[in-house]
């Protein structure tokens, strides 16, 4: 189905295209890359993120990552270090469970909750976050 114009109207509404917003050159529009990384944050992983914070953006500010933390395998010291560096640190599920058919589809709204404030607490007992 194509996107009716005359009925997709910006703010709320925008049809996919090639064409830049507004008429704006390329050149005029800013653009963002959003850096963000899952799982465990380990000895293995961690130099990759220390020489990737090195890096500048244009304009010469630091770049900033998003780390989405799950419990296993975590060590919570290179955690508490990435975000003494003014990265973000976000919870993954607890259990990260990849069963979503018998797992996470049935689950109730409570058991969403468990799952994520569980690892939000170990985020704070064990990376003092």
């Amino acid at each position: 189905v194509a996107c009716d114009p005359q009925a997709c109207v910006a703010p709320d509404c925008r049809c996919s295209s090639t064409d830049t917003p507004g008429g704006l050159s390329p050149s005029e529009i800013p653009h963002f890359v959003v850096l963000s990384f899952d799982d465990g944050v380990t000895i293995t992983n961690h130099p990759f993120y220390e020489q990737l914070q090195t890096k500048k953006n244009p304009n010469g500010c630091d770049i900033r990552m998003t780390f989405f933390v799950s419990h296993e395998n975590s060590d919570y010291t290179l955690v508490n270090d990435l975000h003494r560096h003014g990265h973000e640190v976000a919870v993954h599920s607890v259990t990260h469970k990849s069963d979503v058919e018998d797992y996470w589809r049935p689950m109730e709204k409570e058991g969403w909750a468990k799952e994520m404030n569980q690892q939000r607490e170990m985020l704070e007992k064990y990376a003092k976050i």
